[in-house]
């Protein structure tokens, strides 16, 4: 992760769990193709849950377009909480999932039913904003808005 002198806020935009349900085609139904290959994924996310705003924006903006194949689609259901969402990624009926840690850790205990693998990220906050993660190649940015901009 890039390091910048004065943190990037972002309203809205943090997460504090993120957990991907990474199924390989080996051992799930679903089958997800080879690299660069369209791909159809389905995303659980929480859009009411502050920590989860990222996945409205992703969703909004359609950012996703920009990082997989031609040809992909990617949908976002709302789930009503964690445990909802676990259970469809269980079902490999959600394939990435956004939660809290508690859902979060007890879906990694489920690897002899679905391969789960977890990726954590910090949520922080500074008066209802939340830290902007970027790539690491990504731009020096004066401030959030100009971070927003290049979204």
């Amino acid at each position: 992760m890039r390091k910048f002198k004065k943190p990037i806020l972002a309203a809205g935009v943090g997460m504090s769990m993120l957990a991907a349900g990474a199924i390989q085609p080996a051992m799930a139904e679903v089958g997800f193709g080879k690299p660069g290959e369209a791909i159809d994924l389905v995303v659980g996310y929480q859009p009411y849950y502050t920590e989860s705003w990222s996945g409205v924006v992703i969703n909004g903006q359609q950012s996703w377009k920009k990082y997989l194949p031609a040809g992909s689609d990617v949908k976002f259901e709302i789930g009503l909480q964690g445990s909802v969402i676990v259970g469809k990624m269980l079902g490999e009926k959600n394939h990435l999932g956004y939660m809290g840690d508690m859902p979060a850790i007890v879906s990694t205990t489920k690897q002899d039913k679905v391969d789960i693998r977890m990726i954590a990220v910090l949520g922080t906050s500074r008066q209802q904003c939340n830290v902007f993660l970027v790539k690491n190649d990504a731009p020096e940015f004066a401030n959030g808005m100009e971070a927003v901009k290049w979204m």
